[in-house]
């Protein structure tokens, strides 16, 4: 991805392209697991697609040697008694907390004043210019949290010393016999699904059921599928004020004042990064020093792009990490919150989330944590979003010619023309009907989408009264595969597509806060991502399952 794309919604898109050279880098949550974890706290530079470089200050791996923005995610499970030794290289002192967890080591805050009427921080401190101060709490509920600084917050929360905290349920959870939705074609027994692959169709149609064996929180029963999921995402948000960030590093060291109530965002990010960075290849690390992915962002790790495919479960991790309400919206469906704060939204005595809420926008208050199940189908869009034809009938002079009709051979149980059946492509051939995709919505199988010239010949049906230009009229852009259809290519204008191997569909998520939506007030930027929806692979019948296109890039696996 270049610098050089911040002019407008053109180069925006641009950065889509990294859906399908690497799709596997955006398919799962990075970060780094296990109990014992070495930080640093340090400043750096971040970089926005304006061409800006605010100073910002960090936590970090300390095996990297340098901060991040968000610090490292942290990935352990129920149960585990986690340790962080903390060397801060900052020029004022630094803690952390972990509000929601259990932290077991003393937390008992620090004083600047011996009458103890001036609170410095919320926990002990590592001092500046080296000091070490070491954390340890216990990870006692599955949920997503975070960790950050209890010291001057005011000034170290704005800097963006904080991170996220994944909390697994402990142990093998128990799978669940999920029934699929009659209206739902029956995606082929023996598939697997999600990052791992550990989900799998049970049994077929009419009681197609899939087996769970990833879940955020634990199932309250055998049929407690609430929190299952196939995938996973972070979005953890964040914003500064350029002008604070000038303040910290060319005034704030001589001693100058800054007036925190004319604060004011104007850089808005998504795990680090600002939109089109969000869509942008991620630094992947794989221990010893050895990196892959993108290195154009160093301190800026983490990329927010979801991509799955039809029917998955997707598990969206919310977390506010800033100093204003942030309006997160979904465009193609709405989510299912089913946690708040690492509490499951379970009314007492009851089973799994059964009092989770559907909502397309979720207003997240700073210090606000959110899960929520996001799932597409293409139902309720009102056609066939495959383009499925849905021509049965064997010969069109079947009916016309009444003596043709009678033969059995040439025109079987004596077809006769039907409300549905038309020559889609006005060249005499009736195509047969192709069976359904996976997760597909029954009801608008074969619903034809009429992308014809005007005006509509009857009795041709369509369910929306669109008629497409001429393909030479089009700007289309690099991510427009030249069709309306899901995993289907078309013809387009020299110079246009290209970078759409999978023929996918794309979706904007982004702030409802228009503001928030420009880089220093240039737009588009900012708190947005696209959100890309992956046809599944071609099933052939009779022939083994093909593997899952976004997650066979070996390049990333195992991470």
């Amino acid at each position: 991805m270049t610098r050089i794309i911040r002019a407008g919604l053109f180069t925006l898109l641009t950065s889509v392209v990294v859906l399908l050279s690497v799709s596997r880098a955006t398919a799962f949550i990075d970060g780094l697991t296990g109990t014992t974890f070495n930080f640093i706290a340090d400043d750096g530079h971040l970089s926005t697609p304006d061409g800006g470089s605010p100073i910002f200050w960090g936590f970090g791996d300390a095996a990297d040697g340098a901060p991040q923005y968000p610090g490292p995610t942290l990935i352990v499970n129920e149960g585990d008694t986690v340790t962080i030794n903390l060397v801060n290289r900052l020029p004022e002192a630094v803690s952390m907390v972990f509000p929601g967890l259990g932290v077991t080591t003393r937390t008992a805050p620090v004083f600047t004043r011996g009458d103890k009427t001036l609170v410095k921080s919320l926990a002990p401190e590592a001092l500046a210019n080296g000091g070490f101060q070491r954390y340890v709490f216990k990870a006692t509920k599955p949920g997503t949290y975070y960790y950050q600084s209890g010291s001057n917050q005011a000034v170290q929360l704005r800097m963006g010393l904080f991170g996220a905290v994944i909390v697994r349920p402990k142990g093998a959870v128990t799978s669940v016999g999920t029934t699929i939705p009659a209206t739902l074609s029956c995606p082929p027994v023996g598939q697997k699904e999600g990052t791992q692959g550990v989900n799998v169709i049970a049994t077929d149609a009419p009681a197609c059921t899939k087996t769970f064996a990833t879940f955020a929180y634990n199932p309250s029963g055998a049929t407690d599928d609430s929190t299952a999921y196939d995938r996973e995402y972070l979005f953890l948000v964040s914003e500064m004020d350029p002008g604070f960030q000038k303040w910290m590093e060319f005034d704030r060291p001589f001693g100058r004042a800054f007036d925190f109530a004319k604060w004011k965002a104007n850089y808005w990010y998504m795990n680090g990064r600002a939109a089109p960075d969000t869509m942008g290849m991620p630094l992947l690390k794989k221990g010893g020093g050895m990196v892959t992915g993108s290195l154009q962002l160093p301190n800026q790790p983490y990329n927010c792009m979801p991509l799955f495919h039809p029917g998955e479960r997707v598990l969206l991790r919310i977390i506010n990490m800033g100093q204003d309400l942030h309006p997160l919206h979904t465009h193609g469906n709405h989510m299912r919150v089913v946690a708040e704060d690492g509490n499951l939204l379970q009314s007492p005595g009851g089973t799994g989330a059964d009092l989770a809420r559907e909502q397309f926008t979720v207003t997240l208050a700073p210090g606000k944590t959110l899960d929520a199940i996001f799932t597409w189908t293409g139902e309720k869009l009102g056609w066939d979003i495959y383009d499925h034809r849905d021509d049965v009938d064997f010969d069109p002079k079947c009916w016309t010619d009444p003596v043709l009709a009678a033969n059995p051979i040439t025109c079987p149980l004596g077809q006769v023309k039907g409300a549905e059946d038309y020559d889609i492509n006005n060249n005499g051939i009736f195509e047969v009907m192709t069976m359904p995709n996976p997760y597909e919505n029954l009801a608008d199988h074969a619903k034809k989408f009429n992308a014809f010239p005007a005006p509509a010949v009857a009795p041709i049906p369509q369910s929306l009264p669109v008629f497409l230009p001429d393909v030479m009229l089009l700007t289309a852009g690099p991510q427009y595969s030249g069709s309306p259809f899901l995993g289907t290519a078309g013809a387009l204008p020299p110079g246009e597509g290209g970078f759409n191997a999978f023929n996918g569909f794309f979706y904007m998520w982004h702030s409802h806060a228009e503001r928030e939506l420009t880089n220093n007030n240039i737009f588009p930027g900012g708190f947005l991502t696209m959100a890309g929806i992956v046809p599944w692979p071609m099933i052939v019948p009779g022939q083994p399952l093909p593997p899952d296109n976004l997650n066979v890039n070996d390049e990333f696996s195992g991470m």
